[in-house]
């Protein structure tokens, strides 16, 4: 449908006759531009009715404006989810359809869209201002925009890349759309409802962004955005492997590990895997059932772009080594503080350049974001920011005996503050990815990129956070404990295993995924003085196991592996050597599991005492 049909059918839906329309000409100019701008939006051949039928959370958005059976009427509403798995899109949708009349109709005259990407804080603006570069042209009619602020909708896109401090948020506010502030101040204006309280609001945040958002909204209404589902995602994934022969290994491979198709939702992550997993079996290497380690897939995703086979230099060059230190640290300050947009004066801190970033071997890594009021960097992926923030421990330790209290862990001493780095959920996948480059192989990959020798003196930090945790076991939540063994599995090393784990004597676990059997029985064999288990079961083991994985295409049926992996870990609990009470109160298991259990349990090597 060309534009100027959508137009006619958006009127017809909004029930605007073409006299009231002339009176409305801004209107219907504005709604006219926002088509054309978000039109040549990539994700924009979506249909309204497609979206909605893969994200049903459309669907609700839709009559999220409107009064519940309990009269209430929220003015805010908050799309959150992972990153990357589509709440930008959404964003830009909105504004599309709304522009078409299939959303909204008749409710907002105007919505205007805010890219926080393209709001740099330090810059003073007025909202005014802020409007007038979204109008496609001038005057702007900001008095009849502003006439009526309860039928005006705001659409922030992206609040974890606003740079606001909560001391602002609390102590600077403004109420005047017309008055010039930091940008800053008139966001968290916004959002707190100080200017223009009687407007919409719709914020797109990563789950990582929760709680800071919280702290500055009133009443807000909350949507979770959960992506594509599964069968889309195997879909999607299945055209990246251009190798027939290899679809079947790749695809058993991602799916029976279920952090790599969270990840398969978005499609940056869908394509860096699939390059990953190729570059592995074209190196001859042989693939584990379950790829093993995220850590491994993302060194060799990143190797072989600052390397690439093809070029004859096998390792960086002292000023590429210069370059790729500076970008780490920049990374690793932006995972700790949040921060996931980099402009010019960002660079500068740590000696970085707009050329150095935009060469060939970093257009991959970092991307430069252009055509908004000031040039910034982002990062391919914030998996990928996460990685590299984690290398960086690593290549602080080529040059000289740091100071580890960057880490935030070698120095903490009391429980509190130990709960403070485990809930800390933006800092969980960078503390992975530290214990993921203690893989052998992995930093076999690291050496031969940087020519030289790589010491792993991140390794002490990462023993003593470990051993503090066993030591504390009665005070140590089960999530914390399933923690600490996903980043033991991604070592792949026993020996670090059985050092780090030996403190153990109690571990609390709750499992609700099948990849948990596979990495507590990897950990739980290493826990040599393990004396008590409390284990929950639940949510794994389905009533019919032919319904375990989604329709996968024809000729690729295959069976999954929980099965398998549920044999190794009551293998594993029968034939620990010092493991004497198990208690699986609370567990849910299908008659199989449980027949297994038994069966496992009563072999003469099984040391248990007490079993509850």
């Amino acid at each position: 449908m060309d534009e100027r049909a959508e137009m006619s059918e958006a009127m017809e839906q909004d029930g605007t006759t073409a006299a009231e329309t002339k009176d409305q000409g801004d209107e219907w100019n504005y709604k006219r531009h926002v088509m054309t701008k978000f039109a040549s939006m990539p994700d924009a051949h979506h249909s309204c009715e497609t979206f909605a039928a893969d994200c049903p959370q459309m669907q609700m958005l839709c009559g999220t404006f409107t009064s519940d059976k309990w009269s209430f009427q929220p003015l805010t509403v908050v799309l959150h989810g992972r990153s990357g798995v589509g709440k930008s899109a959404w964003a830009r949708r909105i504004l599309l359809h709304w522009a078409c009349g299939k959303i909204y109709p008749g409710m907002f005259p105007y919505v205007f869209f805010l890219d926080a990407r393209d709001i740099p804080s330090r810059k003073k603006s007025s909202l005014e201002e802020l409007i007038s570069r979204e109008w496609p042209d001038s005057p702007v009619p900001m008095k009849k925009i502003m006439s009526q602020p309860e039928r005006l909708l705001f659409v922030v896109d992206g609040f974890d890349d606003l740079d606001i401090a909560l001391e602002d948020a609390d102590m600077n506010i403004c109420a005047d759309w017309a008055e010039k502030h930091p940008r800053s101040v008139l966001m968290c204006s916004l959002l707190k409802k100080v200017l223009l309280p009687e407007s919409s609001l719709i914020v797109t945040v990563k789950d990582m962004g929760m709680e800071k958002l919280k702290s500055m909204l009133i009443s807000p209404h909350y949507l979770f955005i959960k992506g594509i589902s599964i069968e889309r995602r195997i879909q999607l994934f299945l055209e990246h492997i251009q190798n027939e022969d290899q679809k079947i290994r790749v695809l058993r491979a991602v799916l029976d590990n279920h952090v790599l198709i969270d990840r398969c939702q978005v499609s940056v992550m869908r394509w860096l895997i699939c390059q990953a997993l190729e570059l592995q079996m074209a190196s001859g290497k042989s693939l584990p059932p379950t790829c093993q380690i995220l850590t491994g897939l993302y060194t060799t995703f990143v190797v072989h772009q600052l390397t690439p086979r093809e070029v004859s230099e096998r390792c960086l060059s002292p000023e590429e080594k210069v370059v790729l230190k500076g970008l780490c640290r920049m990374a690793a300050e932006g995972v700790w503080t949040m921060k996931f947009v980099f402009y010019s004066n960002d660079l500068g801190v740590h000696g970085l350049t707009e050329p150095e970033l935009s060469t060939s071997k970093l257009r991959r890594i970092i991307l430069l974001q252009d055509g908004l009021e000031e040039r910034c960097f982002t990062f391919l992926h914030l998996s990928l920011q996460e990685f590299c923030a984690a290398l960086y421990y690593i290549l602080e330790g080529l040059e000289t005996e740091w100071d580890p209290h960057a880490l935030c862990v070698e120095n903490v001493k009391s429980l509190k503050e130990i709960k403070k780095i485990s809930f800390n959920i933006h800092l969980l996948q960078m503390k992975c990815f530290l214990f993921g480059l203690m893989n052998k192989e992995v930093v076999k990959a690291l050496e031969d990129m940087l020519g030289c020798p790589v010491a792993l003196v991140v390794r002490r930090v990462l023993l003593h956070w470990v051993s503090l945790l066993g030591q504390r076991a009665n005070a140590t939540s089960p999530l914390d404990f399933l923690d600490s063994f996903y980043c033991h599995f991604e070592t792949q090393d026993e020996e670090f295993v059985c050092l780090a784990l030996t403190s153990f004597r109690e571990v609390r676990l709750t499992m609700n995924r099948p990849m948990d059997l596979m990495v507590t029985s990897f950990c739980l064999q290493h826990c040599q003085r393990l004396q008590k288990i409390r284990m929950e079961v639940r949510e794994i083991f389905p009533e019919d196991e032919t319904k375990v994985w989604p329709i996968l295409p024809q000729g690729m049926e295959t069976k999954p592996l929980v099965t398998e992996w549920w044999e190794n870990l009551c293998s594993v609990l029968s034939t620990h050597p010092s493991l004497q009470q198990l208690d699986f109160s609370g567990s849910i298991m299908n008659e199989g599991a449980l027949r297994t259990l038994c069966i496992k349990l009563r072999q003469p090597t099984c040391k248990i005492q007490k079993l509850m």
